[in-house]
């Protein structure tokens, strides 16, 4: 698995099985430390919750937790609409092979990413750490929308995605039998249309700062 880091051409080239698998795998382990954030918001906002939404103060946490469902779903929609732009763009470009080929491609290329969340979650939870408790809503979105976490956060995802790109690159080159170039292009599109996804999302919860002064 660290060679597809590493040295991903000589890993696709090695590669003998495709298919649904490791983009399962990769989906569920992104999904993780969103469940986790979930939760640990939930249990520092339940002390600011108006007194009569204070008797579910106990459950929110739980029901966070259950969020990794979503957010499994979703991670696994977004690497499917990823490799099918991908599929489909290298395909015009003289690409060979079946879909889940490149699915499996995407898959280990979302490595990068998952790893990327894990340190984002780690950022996250040593800053509401240090954060104290809550005393008001204001307090909170105070602390969610900071400034510093969001660069840092939209920093490690760019990173992040220029390391996928380069992954789903070099194994596109050698699951699809086309130029290294044709690749890239291929790679590139639907990975910018993701940046501006991401970059938008973190934008939402930077302006939801100016909800919290309301």
């Amino acid at each position: 698995m660290i060679e597809v880091l590493s040295n991903p051409k000589r890993f696709f080239e090695n590669l003998e099985t495709f298919g649904w698998r490791i983009v399962l795998l990769i989906a569920l382990v992104m999904a993780i430390p969103s469940a986790v954030i979930q939760y640990e918001v939930t249990k520092a906002i339940a002390p600011i919750l108006p007194p009569e939404a204070q008797q579910f103060s106990e459950v929110l946490p739980v029901l966070g937790l259950f969020s990794i469902i979503p957010a499994f779903f979703v991670t696994f929609i977004v690497i499917l609409v990823i490799a099918g732009i991908i599929h489909l763009i290298s395909g015009f470009m003289g690409g060979e092979g079946e879909f889940k080929r490149t699915l499996t491609v995407v898959g280990y290329g979302m490595i990068p990413s998952a790893i990327i969340s894990y340190i984002q979650m780690a950022i996250f939870l040593y800053s509401l750490s240090q954060a104290g408790e809550f005393v008001s809503f204001q307090d909170f979105m105070a602390f969610i929308t900071d400034q510093n976490r969001i660069m840092a956060s939209a920093i490690l995802s760019i990173a992040a995605l220029a390391w996928n790109v380069a992954i789903w690159s070099s194994g596109l080159a050698v699951i699809r039998k086309m130029e290294f170039r044709k690749a890239v292009i291929s790679c590139a599109i639907p990975a910018l249309i993701y940046l501006g996804y991401t970059l938008y999302s973190l934008q939402n919860i930077s302006n939801m700062g100016n909800l919290g002064a309301i």
